[in-house]
């Protein structure tokens, strides 16, 4: 499906939040956001024509950190989503390192995500207009 697209660039935004995720297992949670991540990235190493793979990750990867967030810290999740999240993000390393694909990770904040994804956020105000 990628190739008869001709898709060069994929944000990949396609994880269970924080809401959603209370509805399910964590079971449930970990086959869509860590199983679905890789099937994803396999179809774009198959394709081979990918000039940037973005996964669009969160802030919540590093838990309670104290101080100032920076992508140097270790990830610390405190729930099954980052913890997912989390897997993602090691999985993706594993595939650039593998398979020297064109892969980024974009770990959003609570200012553009809005914690918990509510009514308030940036995110959604700007996809809304």
């Amino acid at each position: 499906m990628i190739a008869a697209l001709h898709i060069e660039i994929i944000f990949y935004c396609a994880t269970f939040g924080e809401i959603s995720a209370k509805k399910w297992d964590p079971v449930a949670v970990t086959r869509n956001n860590l199983l679905g991540f890789t099937h994803a990235l396999n179809a774009v190493r198959s394709y081979g024509k990918i000039k940037k793979f973005i996964y669009v990750s969160s802030e919540e990867v590093y838990g309670k950190a104290l101080g100032k967030k920076s992508e140097l810290l270790n990830s610390r999740p405190e729930n099954v989503v980052s913890a997912s999240e989390s897997g993602a993000e090691a999985m993706l390393s594993a595939y650039f390192t593998s398979y020297r694909l064109p892969l980024l990770v974009a770990r959003l904040s609570q200012i553009v995500f809005g914690g918990v994804m509510n009514e308030n956020n940036l995110l959604k105000k700007l996809l809304e207009g």
